[in-house]
Order: structure tokens, then C-alpha cells, then sequence
């Protein structure tokens, strides 16, 4: 799991000037960040940016010319290209306190809990099994995770003790399954492991 994006902002950003390859730069990063949670907001705010500098190089080049609309082209550009970057801008920043609140209800909720159990935090966030563990491996990767550390050497992780949903490999069925135990699929009878 990347803990930034693989197209970087500023890399968007420069080449959003060459208008059709920042606007593929930004399409192809909105779908390869598509299923990580945690840099969502990241690409709300770097397209809210895009518009911004699509704004300001529209503007320098009317306001290069002596003709008589730039003026009001301006305006109406300041409308079409500003009011989609300042929601863009206000979205990836929503989006941002949005996972800071969820991480902080996280540590909480495992705070009350002796154990970290994922079915537990994804039943009282109301997210799924999926979502929750992603949130808690990046969690733990960027050191959010107050109260679980992971450690190394002769020290041993802290893990999920609780069962996790594993997914069949030949029937594609869902169990909760103990971590450390298997057991058998009801549906095609080979064996889960978690």
C-alpha cells in the first residue's frame, strides 16, 4: 500500500500548463489512487489546484491581449475554471479532516477495547472489514496508531487477535476466520487460513 501517490502534485501541476497531458496525469492518478482511502483528499486537492493554474494561464493570456472581451472572458473563465477549484479545494480538505476525525475515533475506540479487533471497529464505524484495515495498515505505517506499535527483533507486532474475513480462493465465499487457525469453506470445502 503506497503511502503517497505515484504521480506526484507537482508533476501535475507543471505539465497542466501542456493541457491534454496534465489532464491525463491527473485522470491516470484519480484511478490508481481510487481505492486507497487516504489519498483521496490529496487528489481533490491537486485537481482544485489544477483549475487554479488552468485560471491564472488563461488569465495572463487575455489580459495579454488588447481586445476589447478579455475583461469580461476573464469573468467568465473566473467562473467555469474558479468556482470548480475552490470546491475541488474544499472537497480534498473535507475529505482530509474527514480521515483525521476517523483516525482519531480509531485510537479512541481501540483505546476502550484491550485488543485491536477490525470486525469490532468496522461494525461501530459503520465502514467495511476492507476500509478498516486498509485505515489501520496505513495507520500503523505513518505511526497514527497510538495504541498498537509494532516492534521488532525478539519483541513481537501487536496484530488484529480477533477473526478477520478471508475470502475464498476457489469459490470466492467470505469467512471469519481466526488469525493463526484455518478452517474449512462451507460452500467448496478447501481450506482458510488467515
Amino acid at each position: 500500500m503506497p503511502l503517497k501517490s505515484k504521480i506526484s502534485d507537482w508533476v501535475i501541476l507543471l505539465t497542466t500548463i501542456l493541457f491534454p497531458i496534465g489532464l491525463l496525469l491527473l485522470i491516470i492518478r484519480f484511478v490508481m489512487n481510487a481505492k486507497y482511502r487516504h489519498l483521496r483528499a490529496g487528489d481533490y486537492r491537486v485537481t482544485g489546484y489544477c483549475f487554479l493554474v488552468w485560471l491564472a494561464f488563461i488569465s495572463i493570456l487575455m489580459i495579454s491581449d488588447p481586445s476589447e472581451g478579455a475583461g469580461e472572458a476573464i469573468t467568465v473563465f473566473l467562473f467555469v475554471l474558479g468556482v470548480p477549484a475552490l470546491i475541488f479545494l474544499w472537497v480534498g480538505r473535507n475529505k482530509k479532516k474527514e480521515m483525521e476525525r476517523l483516525y482519531d475515533e480509531y485510537n479512541k475506540l481501540i483505546e476502550l477495547q484491550s485488543e485491536l479487533n477490525v470486525n469490532h471497529l468496522s461494525t461501530m464505524t459503520g465502514l467495511s472489514v476492507d476500509d478498516v484495515a486498509q485505515d489501520l495498515r496505513y495507520m500503523l505505517m505513518t505511526g497514527r496508531l497510538v495504541h498498537v506499535t509494532g516492534k521488532s527483533d525478539s519483541q513481537t507486532a501487536a496484530a488484529p487477535s480477533g477473526p478477520v474475513t478471508v475470502q475464498c480462493g476457489n469459490c470466492g465465499a467470505s469467512d471469519s476466520v481466526v488469525p493463526g487457525k484455518s478452517k474449512t469453506c462451507e460452500y467448496c470445502g478447501s481450506t482458510l487460513t488467515a
